[in-house]
């Protein structure tokens, strides 16, 4: 599996009270890879894939700013590294403030997690 091998199962595994919108723009650098919308609220997620998710996520230098500048903005966003075992959510911006005990949940726990920021 690949990064986009992985949004493709977040998003086949999502209520359909859910919506879901995945962001590819080669003219817009930094914009997370997916908006999820519900009637609870939103969430903007950047993806990475990693054989070793406990590392630091690698974030662009756009990226770093576009989370940041929502983040202080009161926008909810997140970075998601995913892997064949499951995935390590960093709410807000604490992928910037790593920390080596990162942990890794059940790939259900993450649908469930996006489910309680959206539903």
């Amino acid at each position: 599996m690949n990064e986009s091998g992985f949004i493709q199962k977040v998003k086949r595994n999502l209520s359909n009270k859910v919506h879901k919108e995945k962001f590819s723009d080669k003219f817009k650098a930094g914009i997370p890879d997916c908006w999820y919308s519900g009637p609870k609220g939103d969430i903007w997620i950047e993806y990475k894939y990693s054989l070793h998710p406990h590392r630091k996520p690698n974030l662009s230098r756009h990226q770093q700013q576009w989370l940041r500048k929502r983040h202080l903005e009161g926008r909810n966003v997140a970075v998601v590294v995913g892997s064949t075992n499951g995935a390590v959510i960093y709410p807000g911006v604490e992928w910037a403030d790593y920390k080596t005990k990162s942990v890794l949940v059940p790939f259900e726990d993450l649908i469930n997690w996006i489910h309680g920021e959206t539903l």
